[in-house]
């Protein structure tokens, strides 16, 4: 059997996953609460939000790891749950905290990842393609962070997937490490597969993806293009004011948004002069840019991205 002769559900040959009115509680707290998300083939979908969000349960999901409360999911057409072991042929999957036992060497792992597909990539071409040629005999506890990353990476690849799921690839890296993940994401575009990824770096998000969607409080709230995410505050402006009295300073200038803080307020505006002569008197600027998608996140849910 061929992964490439594998039969897919009659279903849009543009969508990758399709969520309807995903439900998931724990106790008390819903992690995903009525989200809703479409993610079009051979694109990079960067899932935007603090923790908490969701965004890890929603992955899960999707993958089948978790089954929603409520509400329906398909990826390629197939149920994650109902479909698992068809699924798992096209699906790759980049956990945050990938581990292997003490005992078994990187060239080992991969092999005995390829061989549980039907057209793997070849391990000596994984060996290669994540720089761990000289590393196939070294045991998995000796790897560094970043060695053992790109392996995990590579466990994900080896199938030969449609459909890349990565969470937090970036997270932890130094910066050559980070730059290199940020290649292959690259590379898995240009090959024509569908990339999934969780991220707090607005930075990644906008040079990665195809399309951002903001997730917050297991919902998404905003989703598009990084301009037309951006665009959607309907505010171009962001000033940082300094104040004595931030809630005060808030009430005033209603109905523009602010974001109180400690000793200063963010507020946005498309008419910037005119706020600096409305907060005279009142106000020191510390600063003024345009609204960046960090910024229509704090305006959308009132927090920070980076938590």
């Amino acid at each position: 059997m061929n992964q490439r002769d594998l039969t897919l559900p009659d279903t849009d040959a543009r969508v990758a996953v399709e969520a309807l009115e995903l439900h998931k509680a724990y106790s008390t707290t819903h992690a995903l609460d009525g989200l809703s998300l479409t993610i079009r083939r051979g694109t990079v979908t960067a899932l935007l939000g603090p923790n908490g969000a969701g965004k890890t349960t929603f992955m899960e999901t999707i993958c089948g790891m978790r089954a929603p409360d409520s509400g329906s999911v398909r990826v390629l057409g197939f149920d994650p749950v109902r479909h698992r072991r068809d699924l798992a042929l096209v699906l790759g999957v980049q956990v945050q905290e990938f581990s292997l036992q003490a005992t078994v060497k990187a060239g080992e792992a991969l092999a005995f990842f390829a061989s549980l597909y039907p057209d793997p990539m070849p391990v000596d071409e994984a060996l290669r393609r994540f720089g761990l040629v000289k590393k196939a005999d070294v045991r998995f506890p000796r790897l560094s962070g970043g060695q053992k990353r790109r392996l995990g990476i590579a466990r994900a690849l080896i199938g030969n997937p449609s459909v890349v799921v990565l969470d937090e690839p970036t997270a932890g890296l130094d910066p050559q490490g980070q730059e290199f993940l940020r290649d292959e994401i690259r590379r898995l575009r240009s090959e024509g597969r569908t990339v999934v990824l969780s991220t707090h770096d607005v930075d990644d998000a906008e040079e990665l993806a195809d399309e951002i969607a903001i997730i917050d409080r297991g919902t998404v709230i905003a989703q598009g293009t990084a301009q037309s995410v951006r665009s959607r505050s309907g505010y171009r402006h962001r000033l940082l004011l300094r104040t004595p009295n931030p809630r005060q300073l808030a009430d005033y200038l209603a109905p523009l948004p602010t974001v109180p803080r400690v000793d200063s307020v963010v507020a946005f505006t498309d008419t910037p002069d005119e706020l600096r002569l409305q907060v005279e008197g009142r106000a020191e600027v510390l600063d003024e840019r345009p609204a960046s998608l960090e910024d229509v996140f704090l305006l959308l849910t009132g927090r920070e991205l980076r938590v």
